[in-house]
């Protein structure tokens, strides 16, 4: 697995590289960065990673396109397809998610669970989850991470239930 990092306005941004695509996201820690690209991108990531380049600079349609959830348990897969429903300037609950999959507003902690398993974050935005009372809650690059990319997406931002 090759590791590919790219420096956003919030910090690092690790991607993990296997057989030429793309299986992971993961956050560094939130910081005041820069936007740059690494040096040297192997051809197979230069797709993508001008994209999530283009995202952090503002392009609204970088990462539409991206139909594709990860492998993961059924009930992850289900969860990480709603989320991938929940488009630019969107925000659903974890109760909708819930409700979505078919597990009721009960089950929303197992969505939560589900959500912040998700290894491909942005491309499966799990930074617009929100809890039904509107709350930030839960996010695996932690939640100045996730305020920073719904920032990123105001004024589309749209608190949705």
């Amino acid at each position: 697995m090759n590791e590919i990092t790219v420096r956003t306005p919030f910090g690092d941004l690790h991607t993990d590289w296997s057989d030429q695509m793309l299986t992971g996201i993961r956050f560094g820690a939130y910081t005041e960065g820069t936007l740059a690209g690494p040096d040297g991108i192997p051809d197979y990531a230069c797709h993508w990673l001008g994209r999530l380049i283009a995202y952090f600079d503002g392009d609204r349609y970088a990462l539409v396109g991206w139909d594709t959830v990860p492998s993961g348990t059924p009930f992850q897969m289900q969860v990480w397809e709603a989320t991938l429903a929940v488009r630019y300037g969107k925000t659903a609950s974890y109760g909708s998610i819930a409700k979505a999959v078919g597990v009721g507003a009960e089950g929303s902690r197992a969505v939560g669970v589900a959500v912040n398993q998700n290894p491909l974050p942005l491309l499966v935005p799990c930074h617009r989850v929100i809890g039904t009372n509107g709350d930030l809650t839960g996010f695996g690059g932690g939640l100045s991470w996730k305020r920073a990319l719904l920032d990123l997406e105001a004024p589309q931002v749209a608190l949705s239930f």
